[in-house]
């Protein structure tokens, strides 16, 4: 089985696949800049800055074209979904979906709702949300790759943000990433 990985170097999906790589288990192709056009059996993204063209998405069914996104879908789809879902009070969580032409807008695998600690800084809360991403993605992996993982659509509108919308609004975090949550002026707790 041929996998083509779309992501950030440090990837925990991608390390998860990585070692099954190892294993022999698959043939991985690893990209974390570039969409790389070939035959293969799935497309995994996760932390892929980039949207996927409809003419490499098309070539894989809806069910072999994946994608981990650290939101609770259908909120906070896009750029920075924690800091989001904190700013707007909506959920947080992870879902693995099926990639689809818009935004972080294709059907939906699973998903775990997470509860966000204000205690936590970003960066805790954001480590925390991967690794509950990992194993939510672990779990499914045995009925992905069997295609038996069954798929739901996103309810409800949900909310959607670009980096330039960070961007516009990023001063709110006096230390960075390493702002504790309850230290966001506004911030909401779910």
């Amino acid at each position: 089985m041929k996998i083509l990985f779309l992501g950030h170097e440090r990837s925990f999906i991608g390390d998860f696949l990585q070692s099954l790589h190892e294993d022999k288990r698959i043939d991985l192709v690893r990209s974390s800049t570039e969409i790389i056009d070939g035959d293969f059996d799935f497309l995994i993204s996760h932390r892929f800055r980039k949207i996927i063209p409809a003419q490499i998405l098309n070539k894989y069914p809806e069910k072999r074209r994946i994608n981990c996104h650290a939101s609770y879908l259908p909120w906070n789809r896009g750029a920075y979904p924690l800091f989001w879902s904190v700013m707007d009070g909506t959920q947080n969580g992870v879902t693995v979906h099926s990639l689809s032409e818009g935004l972080d807008s294709g059907p939906i695998f699973d998903q775990y709702m997470m509860l966000t600690n204000p205690y936590h800084s970003f960066r805790e809360a954001y480590y925390l949300n991967e690794g509950y991403m990992l194993r939510l993605f672990v779990n499914l992996w045995p009925s992905l790759i069997k295609e038996g993982a069954q798929l739901k659509p996103q309810d409800g509108a949900g909310t959607s943000h670009l980096v330039s919308d960070f961007e516009r609004i990023k001063h709110v975090l006096p230390n960075g990433w390493d702002t504790k949550i309850k230290d966001l002026p506004l911030a909401r707790f779910i």
